[in-house]
């Protein structure tokens, strides 16, 4: 009996390259959603080292979905019983993140059932589009750059006690700013990978 025989591939070999891309995509989408260095960011200022007191306003940091980075450890936004601030481009970019989670799950499932089951092409032009559209809302999520977090100079403001000085929003000597993280990395090969991976649907059968 030879391998053809014990091994069943009922759509062909080409199936395994839609399953290793879509697959990785999920792995590295899930694991940018959760951490707390989508993004690294840093406040610069050009002021009296004295007027600038607390390290949340000192010291680079990574920031993400759903908590920042300090000294290697995550910690959530809420800091005692205050909650921050976020604007409508954070809840947006943590609502396309989920969202690719999500339907990236699902597009999985679909990809992995096809190494098993037969499926004819419109199955495989509708995984196509599901993982295309998935690539789309995992780039989206990258708006986070343009959110709050990377913007507001005193968006930690909320965690400190009312007698230290935050730097000031409206003062041109403070800049605050975003590079890549980890995460964001993470997210953009995601959605490299899921293009991919749709590509690689479409030209099955």
């Amino acid at each position: 009996m030879g391998l053809k025989d014990t091994v069943s591939m009922p759509n062909g070999s080409k199936v395994w390259i839609v399953i290793a891309f879509s697959s990785l995509a999920w792995i590295f989408s899930v694991t940018a959603t959760g951490t707390c260095t989508f993004m690294k960011r840093a406040v610069e200022y050009s002021l009296k080292e004295d007027d600038v007191k607390h390290p949340l306003f000192h010291e680079s940091r990574g920031v993400g979905f759903w908590g920042w980075e300090f000294a290697d450890q995550c910690y959530s936004y809420t800091i005692g019983v205050k909650e921050p601030n976020f604007d409508s481009v954070y809840g947006a970019a943590r609502a396309f993140t989920g969202v690719a989670d999500a339907v990236g799950g699902i597009a999985i499932i679909g990809a992995w059932f096809t190494s098993c089951f037969p499926a004819d092409k419109a199955k495989f032009r509708v995984l196509a589009v599901l993982l295309l559209v998935v690539s789309f809302f995992e780039m989206l999520s990258l708006i986070l750059f343009a959110s709050t977090l990377c913007k507001d100079a005193s968006f930690f403001s909320y965690g400190v006690s009312e007698n230290e000085a935050v730097p000031s929003t409206e003062d041109d000597r403070v800049t605050s700013t975003c590079s890549m993280g980890p995460g964001s990395a993470l997210a953009a090969t995601s959605a490299c990978f899921y293009f991919l991976a749709g590509i690689a649907a479409r030209l099955v059968r």
